[in-house]
């Protein structure tokens, strides 16, 4: 055997690598057998075999691909944060400026916002994920242009139909019988949010432009700029002028706009937009079908998991303002939590569309086990914090000390949601860097709507796990997801959707001959493992960062994508769409105008319930009802301040008996009642029924009116002849009755015969 030959043998392989580490080891001049060699130890095995499976976890290149991947990252991270922060800013000021009320408003306003509103906008811009990267990673970068200008109009027609449930959101949270001040409150911030949506949609657009071209620092100073400025907006309307849940939403949504500004201009001086911007052009209306298979599958994408989240904040407002409150708490910090991991993925698709737009699909290969590992390590890092400060976290929104004590709780079940969650994130964003929203879309329905929710919304309805029933659900619903994304990743073919890439960023037409067809040579085979060269290079410019792809392009003849539309059908196409979203609109408007839901009555707290001569149960504190025999309803007189240095006894004896005899009469003549000058009077009239009688909710009866002008219909009571409550279950629920009422009651005996006795 020559020197220059390679090593054919066992213990030649050994031998080469202990040279290849500085250890002295006699030279191989021959094949000798294998017991002519000095006995080799085990150690050096073992620490082979761990050294390849570390290789097999972090394969060459790893450290490369990390490093230009977390440059990326980090800021895509902090600008998903910054932007989301404006209507975190906005609870913040809520909770803590305007009251609880308030922000149980705002809480249901943003949760609707998002649910309706914010979850389309996002979900559609998921198509430019991919259509972005993939082409400004291949040769015809000033299609970028093009496909920012598609996806602008489609996205703002989509507004239109949003804007539609927007005018209705008020009637929409009564219908679902949500308390009427949350409703209204909530109503009136999404109204005036409505001119905020396409600000918000747009510098989402704008941001993606920015960072699929590997500009990822001007959105992030824009974004900080943002806020400073959404924080003063708050300031000035709420302390200044006032405005209360108005203001918070009006500054949210001029915030929105001014960085929508900003960053126009940002662009337009540095002149960023001049590779990929050909101007307007008429090739923006052609096309809508491959935008709309990516965009539609994304919105539902992303909208599964949004409507997921809002859906279970709108239904904690069923259970109560303190569960809604702290339902509030859990959603707010899941949302902040899933920034990284989303920004994460977005920095994740753009490294894999640009390589596989560059047709390199190896590199896109390695991309995406940096980006799952990371995965692991953040969604791991987020929840510990989770758990850390599980008490202190609900503080920042209110001072309310039962709110606090029960999202800290939830706090702790989030966690373990944030984890899967983290993961899913992440693994999400790989999927859209290979164009496979329509699968992320089918695993987030299965998972959420199959899974999650028939766990947990019986848990949380039906159960005493209330709040942290539907947080259980959410943990088995992202466990689902996460290893159904892995099972998906690990088994894709990344050649198949190089060449797909390269369709769709018109450098080639579909049918081409494909990189899988192509065997590669061992230079190639030899140059991938080895990972000779690094892939990009990172080149920090003023204030903007870039990662130049080192990609060497041959000339290639640009195609389109789809076949175009004749001018005629163009414009008919496209007008059924616009007529389609303002007819939804005009629908909208009719019906705020025509459909109302009225408030239902109030209700009185139990404490304010008195009951003189009743049978009550069951006894307090555990009193939810009373049910009286033969009943008379009054409201209490004004309660006198007791003179100073005496003390004002009140005989409940004598009061009884000083209106006995007006009692008794009218029982018998209940066409008017009245009591003594203390008490409003109470009238019965066989047309208009009782009136004067304060708010009461009678358990199978019906009443309708106001406070001063009440109309009781008790169908299923004993008997209305001898008084105006005879046998009637009356139950009192919460704290919006201003009147304290008071109940006489009488057996029918007692009555007859001038006595009293209890029933």
């Amino acid at each position: 055997m020559s020197a220059a030959s390679p090593p054919t043998t066992l213990q030649e392989v050994n031998l080469k690598e202990d040279k290849e580490k500085g250890v002295d080891t006699p030279p191989v001049t021959s094949s000798s057998p294998p017991h002519d060699l000095p006995k080799q130890s085990s150690e050096p095995w073992t620490l082979r075999r761990v050294g390849r499976a570390v290789r097999g976890i972090f394969p060459w290149g790893f450290k490369q691909e990390l490093k230009e991947l977390f440059i990326l990252a980090w800021p895509v991270v902090l600008s998903q944060f910054f932007s989301y922060s404006i209507i975190f800013v906005s609870l913040i000021f809520s909770g803590r400026v305007l009251g609880k009320a308030q922000l149980d408003g705002v809480a249901i306003g943003v949760t609707f916002i998002n649910l309706t509103g914010v979850s389309v906008g996002f979900g559609l811009t998921f198509a430019l994920d991919t259509l972005l990267s993939q082409t400004f990673g291949g040769a015809n970068k000033k299609r970028v242009g093009i496909i920012i200008q598609r996806g602008t109009i489609i996205v703002m027609l989509f507004c239109l139909p949003c804007w539609a449930l927007y005018l209705n959101t008020e009637t929409i949270m009564k219908a679902i019988k949500l308390p009427p001040d949350v409703a209204n409150l909530a109503g009136i911030y999404v109204i005036i949010f409505i001119p905020g949506l396409p600000g918000l949609v747009l510098l989402q657009i704008i941001n993606k432009y920015m960072q699929n071209q590997n500009l990822v620092m001007p959105p992030l100073w824009i974004g900080a700029i943002m806020n400073v400025i959404n924080v003063a907006l708050h300031a000035i309307f709420l302390f200044g002028f006032k405005w209360n849940v108005a203001g918070a939403s009006v500054a949210c949504g001029a915030s929105f706009w001014i960085g929508c500004i900003i960053s126009v201009c940002y662009m337009k001086i540095r002149r960023i937009h001049e590779e990929t911007w050909g101007g307007w052009s008429m090739e923006c209306l052609q096309e809508w079908g491959l935008f709309t298979k990516l965009a539609v599958p994304g919105l539902i994408m992303m909208g599964i998991e949004f409507w997921n989240y809002e859906l279970g904040t709108l239904l904690s407002g069923l259970l109560g303002k303190d569960d809604l409150a702290a339902q509030t708490v859990c959603y707010t910090m899941a949302t902040i939590a899933f920034m990284t991991p989303v920004g994460l993925g977005v920095a994740g698709s753009i490294r894999i569309g640009q390589y596989l737009g560059a047709n390199q699909p190896r590199d896109a290969h390695l991309a995406s086990r940096v980006c799952m590992l990371l995965a692991l390590c953040i969604a791991g890092f987020t929840s510990l914090l989770v758990v850390i400060f599980n008490y202190y976290i609900p503080q920042i929104f209110t001072p309310d000390k039962k709110v606090i004590g029960m999202a800290s709780g939830y706090l702790l079940i989030l966690s373990i949601s944030c984890f899967f969650d983290g993961c899913q994130g992440v693994l999400s964003g790989i999927l859209r860097g290979c164009g496979l929203q329509k699968i992320g879309a089918i695993v987030n329905f299965v998972g959420f709507f199959c899974i999650g929710f028939p766990i947990g919304l019986p848990l949380m309805l039906r159960t005493q796990m209330r709040v942290a029933g539907y947080w259980w659900g959410n943990c088995v619903a992202t466990f689902v997801q996460a290893v159904c994304f892995t099972i998906i990743i690990i088994r894709l073919d990344w050649n198949k959707f190089a060449e797909k890439a390269q369709v769709r960023a018109g450098i080639k037409k579909k049918g081409d001959k494909s990189a899988e067809d192509v065997q590669p040579t061992a230079e190639d085979e030899k140059a991938a493992e080895a990972n000779l060269e690094a892939k990009s290079n990172g080149v920090a410019e003023g204030d903007k960062t870039t990662f130049e792809m080192d990609v060497e392009q041959p000339p290639m003849e640009l195609t389109s994508v789809e076949k175009h539309l004749p001018l005629k059908q163009l414009i008919i196409n496209r007008s059924i769409a616009v007529l389609v979203c303002v007819g939804f609109l005009v629908i909208g408007i009719i019906l705020s105008i025509t459909v109302k839901i009225p408030d239902p009555p109030p209700k009185c707290l139990i404490t304010e319930l008195q009951c003189l001569s009743c049978t009550v149960w069951p006894k307090p504190p555990e009193v939810t009802g009373t049910h009286c025999s033969n009943c008379y309803v009054t409201k209490l007189p004004p309660t006198e301040e007791p003179v100073e240095g005496k003390r004002k006894r009140r005989n409940i004896g004598e009061m009884f008996h000083k209106n006995v005899n007006k009692m008794v009469k009218n029982l018998f003549f209940p066409e008017e009642i009245t009591y003594d000058e203390n008490y409003e009077p109470i009238t019965f009239d066989e047309e208009n029924g009782f009136k004067g009688i304060p708010n009461t909710f009678c358990y199978e009866c019906e009443k309708s009116g106001g406070n001063s002008d009440v109309t009781l219909d008790c169908n299923n009571c004993t008997s209305i002849a001898y008084g105006p409550l005879s046998s009637c279950n009356v139950n009192y629920g919460n704290e919006a009755c201003s009147q304290r009422l008071q109940l006489f009651c009488m057996s029918p005996e007692g009555a007859r015969g001038g006595r009293f006795g209890k029933k």
